[in-house]
């Protein structure tokens, strides 16, 4: 996959979703297109690990080879 086809995006999260927030924090996640199919296409979305999300965008192979098959739209969120 060309990297320079993903997205990079930012999500302003609460940091406490179950009561009163001590404040917020941007969650990164990355996003690919490029093969994604509107009102047909599959979603693959990868839950990042506690290391860097960069890491398995670029080494996470089974959803590149199967995007395009499905249509899909490929979305990859930083764990916090």
């Amino acid at each position: 996959m060309d990297v320079s086809l993903i997205k990079e995006c930012y999500l302003e999260q609460q940091v406490n979703h179950f009561g009163p927030s001590p404040g917020v924090f941007q969650q990164r996640y990355f996003v690919n297109d490029v093969h994604y199919d509107r009102g047909n296409g599959a979603m693959f979305f990868y839950l990042g690990n506690e290391a860097d999300v960069t890491l398995y965008v670029n080494a996470t192979g089974l959803m590149w080879e199967n995007a395009n098959d499905f249509g899909a739209l490929v979305v990859f969120a930083e764990h916090r």
